[in-house]
């Protein structure tokens, strides 16, 4: 039986449709009725309000859109251009509106294809929060010099912060979110990703860690790896990309499933506003100059070489529990 969970996603105008197609995911994969979902908003619009709980409603589960004052993580939130829904799971105790022993805390840009029973019931033994290590750092070999940055131990993992199974009584007893929110205020020169290089400086290594199928990171993570949830963290959103999915080298490193699932969804939710409910041209011409970014500034080339890194082997034949 599942412990009394909740899931969590804190967004703002332009992410709130991507958590309802991150929640939506997890619904056609769920075999059990999905855990209560809090989703915290940041300046979103009635309309966009309107549309997310009408989407929502469709699809039978209990929700609350609770609004959020981000005035709280100013004046360093827009010091370091961040919307304030970044950081919004940081005070997450005190949105909360039910009872959860156990919160998945989701970003938005996430689709699953698996059930999310065994992160509802998987021990937690003494660590606050489950996490995956951070595949794209490990591929780049960063890991050394951002925990040295965060002042870590040598050989202290580093986690991504796209999906983390929180035990919230200890995240609370603990002070994480905020000691957290003291590593802006206080040490904000450690920070490189942000709330994510927060939560790593607080946590010290101490947590569990997932299986890397629980945040596949989309064009960073071998292809061939399992997944059970696709992580669109970077520049590879396919709804940003849609119109040239078929350019190389982007067609190998986001296959275009991912591209068809985001117009299905897309159109399902009837969004009028953000960038979802742009007019079709003015997407397309968005989406090209992306593109052109992208490929020559040389991330393209990065994401590729993310994929075929020896280090990413390494770790895969090294600890092959993380694979399955």
């Amino acid at each position: 039986m599942d412990l009394a969970s909740a899931l969590l996603y804190s967004v703002d105008q332009e992410f709130l449709p991507l958590a309802c197609i991150s929640i939506a995911s997890i619904a056609e994969n769920r075999k059990d009725p999905v855990p209560p979902v809090s989703i915290l908003l940041h300046e979103v619009d009635q309309p966009s309000r309107y549309c997310a709980e009408r989407f929502l409603e469709k699809l039978g589960i209990e929700f609350h859109l609770i609004e959020v004052d981000g005035g709280w993580c100013e004046p360093w939130a827009s010091k370091r251009r961040q919307s304030p829904a970044k950081f919004g799971v940081l005070r997450m105790e005190e949105f909360l509106r039910h009872s959860a022993r156990r919160v998945l805390i989701i970003d938005a840009d996430t689709r699953f294809v698996d059930d999310i029973g065994p992160l509802l019931n998987m021990p937690l033994d003494s660590a606050s929060l489950a996490a995956t290590d951070d595949i794209a750092m490990i591929a780049d070999g960063r890991v050394p010099t951002l925990t040295n940055k965060l002042g870590l131990p040598p050989g202290t993992g580093y986690f991504n912060s796209g999906l983390m199974v929180v035990d919230l009584d200890r995240w609370t007893s603990e002070q994480i979110g905020r000691k957290a929110i003291a590593v802006f205020t206080d040490r904000p020169e450690i920070l490189t990703f942000n709330d994510q290089c927060a939560l790593n400086a607080v946590v010290q290594g101490r947590y569990k860690k997932l299986g890397f199928r629980w945040n596949h990171l989309v064009g960073s993570s071998p292809p061939g790896w399992p997944a059970s949830m696709f992580h669109y963290a970077g520049h590879l959103k396919p709804w940003q990309l849609g119109s040239v999915r078929r350019f190389w080298p982007l067609d190998r490193l986001v296959p275009r499933e991912h591209f068809d699932y985001y117009d299905r969804m897309c159109q399902a939710l009837e969004w009028t506003g953000g960038a979802v409910g742009r007019p079709r041209y003015e997407q397309i011409v968005l989406m090209n100059a992306l593109f052109i970014k992208l490929r020559f500034s040389g991330r393209l080339r990065r994401y590729s070489e993310r994929q075929t890194s020896t280090r990413t082997l390494k770790i895969g034949s090294e600890h092959p529990e993380l694979l399955t």
